[in-house]
Formats: structure tokens, sequence, C-alpha cells
């Protein structure tokens, strides 16, 4: 059994005549909010309110920016206006937390946090290792006989002609 696959899935029908209802939709309430302030303005106000009205409308039904519709990148733009896009910490400052054992507000301080941006620098910039970064490993797991290393490990050499430890794996 055959079924046919929808082609063009992003393209939306056209309702109502050449326009999709959306731009329909746009076009129909510029249409009304005009006709309704004509009742309500002097004609000279009118006009200039309507042009405006008129090419706003337009250029949300008809105008695409990178592909998207012009009512998606205003309303993008609004967000992006309105939501905050910096969060700052500010040390020292007091925080209200609410204590879970409690379930009462207290204030606490925030420490200062200086030596991140120093460690971020020692680790971008020196040849040295970072002190207290790498975890310790205890020394009694590397010590292993010269058999037991034969056993687990091979050297082997590269394409570059560089030569490396690799772990055997025997597939018995």
């Amino acid at each position: 059994m055959q079924f046919q696959v929808p082609q063009f899935i992003e393209t939306e029908d056209k309702v109502v005549g050449p326009f999709t209802l959306r731009q329909f939709v746009y076009v129909a309430i510029a249409g009304v909010l005009g006709f309704t302030l004509f009742f309500v303005l002097k004609l000279w106000l009118w006009f200039i309110i309507v042009i405006i009205l008129f090419s706003v409308s337009a250029s949300v039904a008809f105008i695409k920016i990178n592909g998207r519709p012009m009512a998606i990148f205003i309303q993008s733009a609004f967000s992006y206006i309105w939501s905050p896009r910096i969060y700052t910490l500010k040390p020292g400052s007091n925080q209200p937390v609410i204590n879970r054992e409690t379930n009462k507000i207290e204030k606490r301080t925030i420490p200062v946090l200086g030596g991140i941006k120093s460690l971020l620098e020692k680790m971008n910039t020196s040849k040295d290792a970072v002190p207290k970064r790498e975890r310790t490993i205890a020394p009694t797991s590397f010590i292993l006989s010269q058999k037991e290393i034969k056993e687990r490990y091979e050297v082997i050499r590269r394409g570059t002609g560089e030569r490396e430890m690799a772990r055997r794996i025997d597939y018995r």
C-alpha cells in the first residue's frame, strides 16, 4: 500500500483569494480599524493614520525577514527589549534566602569570587600545572610489575612515527 507524502509543508494554504488566512486577518483588522476611524476623526487626520495603519499591516502580512514572517520578528524584538539580558552577581551583597529547615527568610552575604578569574587566567596562559586543580591518585594503584605492564599495555607506532603506549585488549 502506498501513501502520498505531503510536499511543501512549510508553505501556508491560500484561503481567501491570493492571501493566506493570517495575511487576510492582518489586512482585515487594518480595514475595520480604518473604517471605524473614518467616522471618529477628521478627514486629514484619518488619512494620515490610515496610511500608517495600512503600511504597518501590509508589512506585517507580506514581508519576511530571513525567511521568518515580520510578526514573529516583531514579537522577538519586543521580547528582547523587555526581557532581562544581563545577570550580575554582586559579591558581598545581602541576598534574601529561604531556609528550608525553618521556612524563614534569612539574609546571607555572597562571598567574593575573585579567585576564579585568576584561576581561569592561569589555566589559559600558564604552561605549568595549576595546583589543586587535578585530583591526586593514590600511588599504590600505579605499582605494577613488569609482567603486568606487558600484559596490559603495548607500545605501538602511529602513522606519523610517534611511539605510544596503548592498552592491550584480547578478544578470546
